[in-house]
Formats: C-alpha cells, structure tokens, sequence
C-alpha cells in the first residue's frame, strides 16, 4: 500500500493533487489484489484489501 503512504504524506505537506494521484493508483492496486484474492478464494486476504479500498475512498472523499 505504498501509494497509499504516499498519497497521504503528500496530502500532508498540501499538495492535493499529488496526493489524489498516489491514491488513485493505491486504488487500482488494491482492486488488483482483492479480484486475485478473490480468484483464488482467499476469504482471509479480502478482508485486509476491503478495508483498504474504504480507506482509499475516504481519502479520495468518497467517503462522508
């Protein structure tokens, strides 16, 4: 989830564009690895990738 520590050191230090840009690819990336876990049926690795996504959205304000 490195674009997701990414995203929010840059939304720390103010810059919302960048920050927007590493979660969106934090996303792509988590939806990535929840389809494969999926795929495979690991039920114990959705979880942490779900609870992923909704932190994702929350900082992309898709959230409230």
């Amino acid at each position: 989830m490195a674009g997701y520590l990414e995203g929010d050191a840059a939304r720390e230090q103010g810059n919302d564009p960048v920050a927007r840009t590493k979660f969106q690819a934090a996303l792509r990336s988590v939806e990535e690895n929840l389809r494969i876990t999926q795929s495979l049926g690991s039920k114990a690795n959705q979880g942490p990738a779900l609870s992923a996504l909704a932190l994702i959205h929350l900082r992309l304000g898709d959230l409230i």
